[in-house]
């Protein structure tokens, strides 16, 4: 089986305006804000991206998600049943970037899978 990346992160944050000062301080980590197909602040590590989300029912502090690269989300969200998760989203087309689905793994942890459109 092949390794899969992580390829992208949701940082919780309540005031993004200032999470993002407070992350480029400490690590250096540049942001945008894009507001299609809603507003984001998405942010560069260096070696993956990620978005700084904004608080709400399902991102909570503490819960950073991680986005996982998928060739088949369906596939995968099988594999997840069979193995003892739940599906917390169906598979759910991003705009023109991608798709992605939900999970919670049989400890509770919430993980997200990405299929990017290109």
């Amino acid at each position: 089986m092949n390794k899969r990346n992580i390829v992208h992160f949701d940082l919780p944050a309540a005031d993004r305006d200032a999470t993002a000062s407070f992350y480029n301080a400490l690590f250096g980590w540049e942001h945008v804000v894009v507001t299609e197909p809603n507003t984001a602040y998405i942010l560069q590590t260096g070696n993956t991206s990620g978005a700084y989300a904004e608080i709400s029912d399902q991102m909570q502090p503490n819960n950073v998600l991680l986005y996982v690269e998928s060739d088949d989300i369906a596939a995968d969200l099988e594999t997840v049943k069979s193995l003892g998760g739940q599906v917390a989203m169906p598979e759910t087309a991003i705009g023109e970037h991608g798709a992605m689905a939900m999970f919670i793994d049989p400890n509770g942890n919430q993980i997200a899978l990405w299929k990017s459109a290109s």
